[in-house]
């Protein structure tokens, strides 16, 4: 999924680079919290991981606006 977005919307210039890296970071902890026996998400990290999911959501929501 994360390579479709990529291709089809950063790529293509519709989202910036910056956001990729971001959703891949955010992949990242995700595998480590759910595969890695003794990894621990800090608070840190979670405010980072919630700042890139409302970002995201931000992008697509104005990317679907404006495409109506």
């Amino acid at each position: 999924m994360i390579g479709n977005f990529n291709k089809d919307f950063v790529h293509a210039g519709i989202f910036p680079k910056e956001i990729s890296r971001k959703i891949s970071r955010a992949q990242e902890v995700r595998h480590a919290s759910d595969y890695d026996d003794f990894y621990i998400v800090s608070i840190e990290e979670a405010r980072e991981q919630l700042e890139t999911a409302r970002e995201v959501v931000d992008m697509v929501e104005k990317y679907l606006r404006s495409a109506e």
